[in-house]
């Protein structure tokens, strides 16, 4: 651990951790498969539960790797955390949303947003990857797996 820092990316790593917990033990309730042998409601939050324990042990991991001689930008690190938070107030956004916004509307606009936080300037790609995405959604969960999405 750089001293630098001290215990906050263990603090952060155990707020995703905790998280995580909470996501997967509250999705031990839901049904593991649908009827016709597609994933269940509980395949995507406990998926997200597990990318939540990899970016907890990502945050441990970070110091260590600093403390070994790879040494961050203290301005790239704000920049990405900025981006990091604005990125979970557009889900959270996303979601408070997701009961009154048509789904073919709202998914574009979150992948969108996630993609322009995350630096992409392309007019192009900001425009063709949500509108494929939403569209491989709606084909392969709705039409194909139907599974029954707000």
């Amino acid at each position: 651990m750089s001293r630098r820092r001290g215990a906050r990316p263990w603090v952060e790593a155990g707020v995703f951790a905790a998280i995580a917990a909470l996501i997967l033990v509250d999705s031990g309730g839901y049904p593991k498969a649908l009827p016709g042998g597609g994933p269940g409601p509980a395949f995507f939050p406990r998926l997200l539960g597990v990318m939540l324990l990899g970016c907890a042990a990502a945050l441990v991991l970070r110091p260590l790797r600093e403390a070994a001689g790879r040494k961050t930008d203290p301005k790239t690190t704000r920049r990405r955390t900025g981006r990091a938070l604005l990125g979970m107030l557009w889900v959270a956004a996303f979601l408070a949303g997701a009961p009154f916004i048509p789904r073919l509307v709202a998914l574009p606009l979150l992948v969108g947003g996630l993609m322009a936080l995350a630096g992409e300037r392309s007019p192009l790609l900001l425009a063709a990857v949500p509108l494929v995405f939403t569209a491989l959604v709606e084909v392969g969960f709705v039409t194909l797996l139907g599974v029954p999405l707000p």
